[in-house]
């Protein structure tokens, strides 16, 4: 390209480049013009060639570019999925810390509203005889039923039996996916969005989630894959409580099974100490009947006598008789029998009244009770097994009253007490001393017995391990007698040496509410 200094081919070039840069369409341009003064070399064809690669790079950049910004979208909603499924492990952690129902669906109810548009929440949970206990959100009697609609339990128990999830978005439309008639929850508003989740552990059924909305499209993939996240966690936490609540009856069972138990093998014992004072009530009875009748016959002999009349013969006559029956020895008889009678009586109404103590039902009730009186109402109890073979030694410091179940805590200490008396051989002795250390009830009783090896007293109060022959124990007193002391938030331990005796100690807080 030769280029002249004339304003016109300037003004020529700068046209000529401005419309090659705007088509991008470099081609060589030549000038004719008589007043050139010099040369100018401009090659359009390698600027071209360089501006088409950038434009080529600028493109690629504008794709990466694209490319980061779905990337960095992506990573938020992961980071989201990350949040979310943390939130749910730690909201998860609280759900199966919890053995109560009530309590498992409170704490569902807060998470779900807080994810989700949920009118009303169901949870269903399935005891092992398929009986099905509902809990609702907003609480309310129960679902509007007719016979041509589907109400929300309905399709609670339809995917708890059938084990398949519910995902409506449209019930009113699409309800025919799963039922013959319409969806209708709450007073009779028509469900519009449906999420149902049954909970399968080991391929059994043991509950059912489910969501209803009144407005549609209310639910994606997004809220059902964080409600089976959050099930993972709920049907651990319904199953537990499923088990507890068992294992609650079990230990019931278990513990009055123990109770009758005890007062099976001390049945004899019992009949033995209400059969000595019914004894001299009986003996008692018969003597004063007899000794009645001789006071009423010497008696209607004075009364057969008349003023006015000859009596001296009969006075002789009635002398003779007081004479024959020691009338002096024979009224302080009765005293001594109207005493025995009257301490017999009193005998067995104290047994009779221990016993009833001993044995009474209260474990769902805390009541005020004296500790040193269940003490004496067990001792008394035991006293067939006890008298004129052991001594017991009572240290009692004057415990106040506490808050306990005192059925269960007098099963306590029957069975320490019975354990003491079984382990003594021949004479011994028991010691029991109450006293208050540190806001606490403390109860120490030792015996005199043969004492245990440190392997045995590490078993001593796991379930089903006793030292006694078959037949004689159950293995169950000292474990039921742990729970119940733990159950009072309390302490029990174990001393014990071959040779020296044991020695066990409870702990009871004083003020337990």
């Amino acid at each position: 390209m030769i280029l002249g200094n004339s304003k016109k081919n300037i003004e020529v070039l700068k046209e000529k480049t401005d419309q090659a840069v705007k088509n991008q369409d470099f081609h060589p341009i030549e000038f004719e013009d008589d007043g050139v003064i010099g040369e100018i070399g401009l090659n359009f064809n390698a600027l071209g060639k360089k501006f088409q690669v950038a434009n080529e790079k600028l493109k690629e950049f504008d794709k990466i570019d694209l490319e980061n910004k779905k990337l960095k979208e992506e990573i938020d909603k992961f980071k989201g999925s990350i949040d979310d499924l943390s939130v749910i492990g730690e909201l998860g952690q609280k759900i199966t810390s919890t053995l109560s129902g009530t309590e498992i669906f409170q704490k569902l109810t807060e998470i779900i509203n807080s994810i989700m548009d949920a009118s009303v929440i169901i949870l269903g949970v399935a005891d092992k005889k398929n009986r099905i206990k509902f809990y609702r959100s907003p609480d309310f009697p129960a679902d509007l039923k007719s016979n041509t609609t589907v109400s929300g339990t309905t399709v609670a128990e339809w995917s708890l039996t059938n084990k398949i999830e519910v995902f409506l978005n449209d019930a009113e439309k699409d309800y025919s996916r799963y039922f013959y008639d319409p969806i209708v929850s709450l007073e009779g508003q028509p469900a519009r969005s449906v999420l149902c989740y049954p909970m399968v552990i080991n391929d059994q059924a043991v509950g059912v989630l489910c969501t209803i909305s009144f407005r549609k499209n209310a639910y994606n993939d997004y809220h059902m894959n964080m409600i089976r996240s959050l099930m993972a966690y709920v049907s651990v936490a319904v199953d537990n409580s499923t088990v507890y609540e068992e294992l609650k009856s079990t230990q019931s069972q278990l513990v009055q099974s123990e109770k009758m138990a005890s007062l099976g093998q001390l049945t004899a014992g019992v009949a033995h100490e209400i059969n000595n004072p019914i004894n001299f009530v009986s003996a008692g009875i018969e003597s004063l009947k007899n000794n009645y009748q001789e006071i009423k016959k010497l008696l209607e002999g004075y009364l057969e006598l008349k003023p006015g009349e000859d009596n001296d013969a009969k006075l002789i006559e009635l002398e003779k008789q007081k004479k024959k029956i020691e009338v002096e020895e024979l009224l302080s008889e009765i005293e001594d029998l109207y005493r025995s009678i009257k301490n017999g009586a009193m005998r067995t109404t104290e047994i009779v009244k221990n016993l009833r103590n001993f044995t009474r039902l209260d474990e769902n009730e805390f009541k005020l009770s004296n500790l040193e009186e269940g003490l004496e109402s067990t001792l008394i109890i035991l006293n067939s097994q006890l008298k004129d073979r052991i001594e017991v030694i009572k240290e009692y410091g004057h415990l106040p009253l506490i808050n306990c179940f005192p059925g269960q805590i007098n099963q306590v200490f029957i069975n320490i007490l019975n354990n003491a008396a079984q382990a003594i051989e021949g004479q011994g002795k028991i010691w029991i001393k109450t006293q208050t250390v540190d806001g606490k009830a403390e109860i120490k009783i030792k015996d005199s017995g043969a004492g245990m090896s440190e392997e045995v007293k590490n078993r001593i109060f796991d379930p089903f391990f006793t030292t006694k022959d078959v037949g004689i124990g159950t293995g169950l007193g000292l474990s039921i007698s742990y729970g119940i002391i733990e159950k009072h938030h309390g302490e029990i331990s174990v001393d014990s040496k071959i040779g020296e005796g044991t020695e066990f100690t409870i702990k009871i807080p004083l003020n337990l509410n």
